[in-house]
């Protein structure tokens, strides 16, 4: 049994040695983490006395002293102050100095002051820069110094490594977590694999559960002992039949399952975290309301985010690359999500270039709406998605609505950028509307239409009530540039107006230098 308030000795294996590895943090996060300046791989230190006002701060070889742990606590307005996990001492410029070569130091906290108070920039994935209010200069390490005990300073912000810091936090070895039933449970800095099943599950109506800032495999499926509900599998993160359950920055990798698996319940939030060497879907939700999933990192996964039969799911700015599926792998599919709140917005996928020897990715329908269903009053919003790359299908498409029936749902600012077969289809269903996106393509042997709206599914589904306006397209097929929406007459009110052909302004590039203002 697991007691809410375990250390985490808890999860260390009887008899073995609890060693300890490391997992790329999210510096925002209040845990006690290390910060590491890049250039030199040594850790933000005191200098003794270490409990002292005004101590310099300092770069150390890392250890694993107390002293060279931090942490970000919010103020509200993007501002934090960095506070010592072992003194309680807050960073400070010395003086409250504005000018280059100002010294850093620890002093007692005092909320609102300046030169206490600190922006933290991302600047490349897992690494920051850590801002003054002050000054607006960035926290150095004096003269890109290697040594230890240099004492750090406040500079003109630059792109050097003496200037960049990446945050981690130490793990602690566990054997696989079972949650049964039990709620306020929180599991924190753990390393997990499992030979014969999810390396945490979570199951018997628990509530309140918090996972965070671990690493989760191999975790591998036990086809010895099959279970009904599927708590066999080699999944990181298995949940079912629970409700607000969080999932946060997560490293989850070389799973026969999916990196996080859930069944029914509500109220569930898998964010931040990175998904890799995923034999199955990066997430997987089915049967649940109120899901969030938003901003985790998936790369070289079968499949990216599947969600079926659920309602108010929302999936946000996403970075996904690399699906393998063959042959129906997608960055995000809905199936069957019906009802108010759902949204795919601001997702970033990218797969291998079509023709790229030996490298091709397997994807059919970059993002995929299966007999989905807004409501007339809160449609299935899909905006500001930037899709790059499909194929080698020959069926699939960037941007797939309405297959095989659905209804109120508008795809709308969305990038979508040598896919393959089609560009953006409507392939069934009613009240659905392309707006406002852009859509291009060079030739290759499987691309067909840039904008197709036809009924895939005559005498099974209703087409009917379709509108395209306002989209930009330079898209080249078998037959030339397209001049035109391809449509077979299937579809019945349809309304087209406004798009434009041949648009040179709509190039390849756009993927990377726009982004839809509904994502700022």
């Amino acid at each position: 049994m697991i007691n809410s308030k375990i250390s985490l000795l808890t999860f260390c294996v009887i008899g073995a040695s609890c060693g300890s590895s490391s997992l790329y943090a999210d510096i925002y996060d209040g845990t006690p983490q290390k910060l590491i300046a890049t250039h030199s791989n040594k850790c933000m230190d005191i200098r003794p006395p270490k409990t002292t006002s005004d101590s310099a701060i300092v770069q150390m070889s890392c250890s694993s002293d107390i002293f060279q742990k931090w942490k970000a606590i919010s103020l509200g307005n993007n501002e934090f102050q960095i506070v010592s996990a072992g003194s309680g001492m807050c960073l400070d410029v010395s003086g409250a100095s504005k000018m280059n070569g100002g010294l850093i130091k620890q002093s007692g906290c005092v909320t609102g002051r300046a030169n206490q108070t600190w922006y933290i920039k991302q600047i490349y994935p897992d690494t920051y820069q850590i801002v003054s209010k002050n000054s607006a200069k960035c926290i150095d390490v004096t003269n890109a110094s290697t040594a230890d005990n240099v004492q750090l300073q406040q500079w003109d912000c630059g792109t050097n490594g003496n200037q960049l810091w990446r945050a981690e936090i130490g793990l602690t070895p566990s054997p696989p977590i079972v949650i049964n039933g039990q709620s306020n449970v929180t599991i924190s800095n753990v390393k997990i694999s499992n030979p014969a099943g999810p390396c945490i599950l979570v199951k018997g109506n628990s509530k309140n559960i918090t996972i965070k800032n671990s690493e989760l495999g191999p975790c591998k499926t036990d086809f010895a002992h099959p279970m009904p509900d599927l708590t066999n599998v080699g999944a990181g993160v298995f949940v079912i039949d629970s409700g607000n359950v969080t999932v946060n920055n997560i490293n989850v990798h070389d799973t026969d399952d999916a990196g996080v698996t859930i069944f029914y319940g509500s109220d569930y939030l898998v964010s931040n975290s990175q998904f890799t060497k995923i034999n199955s879907n990066a997430v997987k939700v089915q049967g649940s309301a109120n899901v969030t999933i938003q901003n985790n990192k998936i790369n070289t996964v079968t499949s990216g985010i599947y969600v079926a039969t659920t309602t108010n799911v929302k999936v946000l700015k996403n970075n996904l690359a690399h699906m393998q599926g063959k042959p129906h792998a997608n960055f995000i599919q809905f199936n069957q999500v019906n009802g108010t709140g759902n949204r795919i917005m601001c997702n970033i996928g990218l797969q291998d270039a079509y023709g790229t020897p030996n490298t091709l990715d397997s994807i059919e329908d970059d993002i995929s709406l299966y007999k989905s269903k807004g409501t007339i009053t809160d449609p299935i919003l899909v905006v500001g998605n930037k899709v790059k790359n499909g194929g080698p299908s020959g069926t699939g498409s960037g941007i797939m609505l309405g297959d095989n029936g659905g209804t109120n749902i508008i795809a709308r600012d969305n990038v979508v950028v040598n896919t393959g077969n089609l560009g953006m289809a409507m392939s069934g269903g009613t009240n659905i509307q392309l707006v406002n996106n852009k859509i291009f393509s060079t030739y290759f042997p499987i691309t067909h239409n840039a904008l197709a709206v036809w009924n895939y599914n005559m005498g099974t589904v209703i087409c009917d009530n379709v509108t395209a306006t306002g989209n930009q397209v330079n898209w080249t097929d078998a037959w030339g540039p397209e001049t035109t929406i391809w449509t077979n007459g299937t579809c019945s009110n349809t309304h087209f107006s406004s798009n434009t052909f041949q648009d040179a302004r709509i190039t390849a590039a756009l993927f990377d230098t726009y982004t839809s203002p509904e994502c700022s």
